[in-house]
């Protein structure tokens, strides 16, 4: 079974994060530049929060508020599921599907190591039923001469 470690190794542990006190607007622009749908939110080296396209539409878009005058404190998920590299990406998927959130952090003995979105585990998921499907039907040609 493939392990949230092997997520972590094939795309490296390059974290995107963002202090409570940037503005919302700074924050969306970081994420379009990145290309990326999420960005956790770091106060004095630890993880306070996580801020996502859907907290932006649904806490700043949708009620009016000004992005530019909007502080990412204000409207982060503060309510986060934390990932050890050993979880099963399958039962990850399943955690993901859950709790309604797409991106995940992973914590290792007590320290950030990466964050994976439900995007990762798809494509993971996906590369290892491949594999699979390789295997098998090598396995049957190779054993069964036509």
């Amino acid at each position: 079974m493939t392990k949230v470690s092997d997520i972590l190794t094939a795309k490296g542990g390059n974290i995107h994060s963002i202090e409570p006190e940037t503005t919302v607007y700074d924050a969306i622009a970081k994420m379009v530049e990145l290309g990326i749908g999420s960005l956790l939110v770091i106060e004095d080296e630890t993880v306070s929060g996580i801020i996502t396209e859907r907290d932006y539409l649904s806490k700043v878009a949708l009620k009016n508020k000004n992005s530019r005058d909007t502080k990412v404190g204000e409207v982060m998920s503060h309510r986060i599921i934390y990932l050890t590299p050993d979880n099963d990406v399958e039962d990850v998927m399943a955690m993901m599907t859950e709790a309604h959130c797409r991106h995940m952090p992973v914590i290792d003995s007590g320290k950030l190591c990466g964050l994976i979105s439900i995007g990762d585990c798809a494509k993971q998921l996906s590369q290892d039923r491949q594999t699979q499907l390789n295997y098998l039907t090598e396995y049957i040609a190779d054993n069964y001469p036509g």
